[in-house]
């Protein structure tokens, strides 16, 4: 294996981490244990990666495949047999693959979690909250909810105290009901202290390698008695794959209707998250497009747009060479 001298993630100087990456993946499988005593079988790609925000804090750790996603599962459902409630932090740049992330946990924690319990308001993460069922391990129930592009309330101008301590509110349901709850975000210091410090139990930072989606590093915290904040051990580092399937097609059509209804009921053309919104919406319509999801009728219907509003979003794309119709057809993919 070989040997990662800087842990910083995409740094594009750090040639040797990405050679090894792409030329070790999946070349020697390993068990790994939970604390509570189960094993899994993962692929190592490198025994040799530090993690840590300085050089005396760095620590060595494992990288490991995709097939580590079952063993983080179980580090989530061991919390609620312990009659806990479990919160995981995902953070990470936009389009990095957060939320592909975290709908892979959340559905190797339970092949059967709904559509409808990944939220995208807070309004929506609370009805969720109440909704759920109380954990039952003994019959595989583990009540589960995303808040997914929770950025847009709290980071808009509207979002108060009140808010927060109204959010907080809800982790004591939350943790009543020992649930399982993935929050997802672009940056862990934009959480309030009490949830950032007193609440999240599991890390996950994603960034990208060589411009590609899917790698992340983990953390648990840990209480730290000689500062507010929480020391966050390194457990590991590990790859993920896409996701391409239709609970993902489906996600991605709920996330344009949301960025639909946001960007209509905030018209102000200058405001910067309404313009990522719209970004995200119109790449996601491309990729709908390109994947050979939908029609351009098809995607009109769905999200509630015109077909011309359809075909100008793909045609926007200056990397396409013939200018797609309302009756065109997808193009051919092997993808």
């Amino acid at each position: 294996m070989s040997r990662v001298e800087d842990n910083i993630i995409g740094d594009e100087d750090n040639e040797e981490w990405q050679q090894s990456l792409s030329a070790e993946i999946a070349k020697k499988t390993v068990p790994i244990m939970t604390p509570g005593g189960k094993s899994f079988d993962v692929g190592i790609v490198s025994d040799s990666y530090r993690m840590g925000k300085t050089s005396r804090a760095k620590q060595m750790v494992c990288v490991y495949d995709y097939q580590i996603i079952p063993y983080i599962a179980e580090l989530l459902k061991e919390l609620p047999r312990e009659k806990f409630d479990c919160i995981i932090l995902i953070t990470g740049r936009r389009r990095t693959g957060k939320s592909t992330l975290a709908s892979q946990i959340a559905r190797a924690v339970d092949k059967t979690f709904p559509l409808d319990n990944i939220a995208f308001r807070l309004s929506e993460f609370n009805d969720v909250v109440h909704t759920n069922p109380y954990a039952n391990p003994a019959k595989e129930i583990y009540p589960q909810v995303i808040l997914d592009e929770a950025g847009f309330d709290l980071f808009s101008q509207n979002w108060m105290q009140e808010m927060q301590k109204n959010l907080v509110k809800k982790f004591e349901v939350i943790g009543a009901k020992c649930q399982i709850v993935y929050l997802v975000l672009p940056h862990r210091m934009m959480l309030n202290r009490g949830l950032r410090e007193g609440m999240v139990h599991l890390w996950i930072n994603v960034s990208t390698f060589d411009g590609e989606r899917g790698f992340a590093e983990l953390r648990i915290g840990q209480e730290n008695i000689w500062a507010l904040e929480q020391y966050w051990k390194p457990l590991c580092a590990f790859t993920f794959n896409d996701t391409r399937d239709d609970f993902w097609n489906q996600y991605n059509t709920k996330k344009i209707k949301f960025i639909n209804e946001v960007t209509a009921d905030t018209p102000e053309a200058g405001n910067t998250r309404v313009s990522q919104l719209v970004k995200q919406r119109n790449a996601l319509i491309r990729n709908m497009y390109e994947r050979r999801v939908r029609t351009v009728k098809q995607i009109s219907e769905v999200i509630g747009i015109t077909p011309t509003q359809v075909c100008d979003i793909i045609n926007s794309d200056n990397t396409k060479k013939e200018k797609v119709t309302t009756t065109s057809t997808p193009p051919s993919t092997d993808r």
